[in-house]
């Protein structure tokens, strides 16, 4: 009990250790695993996995048909999603083609980030906003539609990898020197 009188609900400083430690290692054991998984597909592969992957994904149809197809064999959107990673981080398959393949992964994920970009988009008429906006949604679109599981981390990542990539468009936005949707550039 508290000082008023009710039941101390608040986290002792050895329960936030049992839940941060566990976090933070599993973390690092995911992203070396990711590191090793883009060397592995390197070295395994290199320019003949390259040109198949290219094959499979080089239109936006083909790339959400491999993805739509990858996940049905391997009936784990999370390993798909983890392996499309290891896939783009090995340079393997480019980024552009690895959002066709999320969106065979996960449809209705993609039509949450679509639908979030599209109602950024209307109103603010920034394109590049619209997209860092859908990429910071994702994970909590993907949270709010299937739980807090492995595929949430990972979308988060890719969300993150998404907002790095775009890091000149953040500095022109904040320089309002970006151009909006249907205006001539600046």
């Amino acid at each position: 009990m508290d000082n008023a009188g009710f039941p101390d609900d608040s986290p002792s400083a050895s329960t936030m250790a049992e839940l941060l430690f566990p976090l933070i290692g599993g973390l690092g054991l995911f992203l070396i695993g990711m590191m090793l998984l883009s060397e592995g597909l390197i070295a395994f592969g290199g320019g003949v996995m390259k040109q198949a992957l290219a094959r499979f994904t080089g239109t936006p149809r083909m790339a959400f048909v491999s993805g739509t197809l990858a996940t049905v064999i391997v009936q784990s959107s999370t390993a798909t999603t983890v392996t499309l990673i290891g896939f783009v981080s090995a340079g393997l398959i480019s980024f552009s083609q690895a959002i066709g393949v999320l969106i065979g992964i996960d449809g209705w994920l993609a039509l949450g980030a679509a639908l979030t970009w599209l109602a950024t988009a209307v109103v603010t008429r920034y394109s590049s906003l619209a997209a860092l906006i859908a990429a910071a949604a994702a994970p909590v679109i993907s949270a709010l539609m299937h739980g807090a599981n492995n595929q949430t981390i990972v979308v988060g990542i890719l969300g993150m990898a998404l907002i790095g990539k775009h890091w000149q468009n953040i500095q022109r936005l904040m320089a309002g020197q970006e151009s909006k949707i249907g205006s001539k550039k600046k």
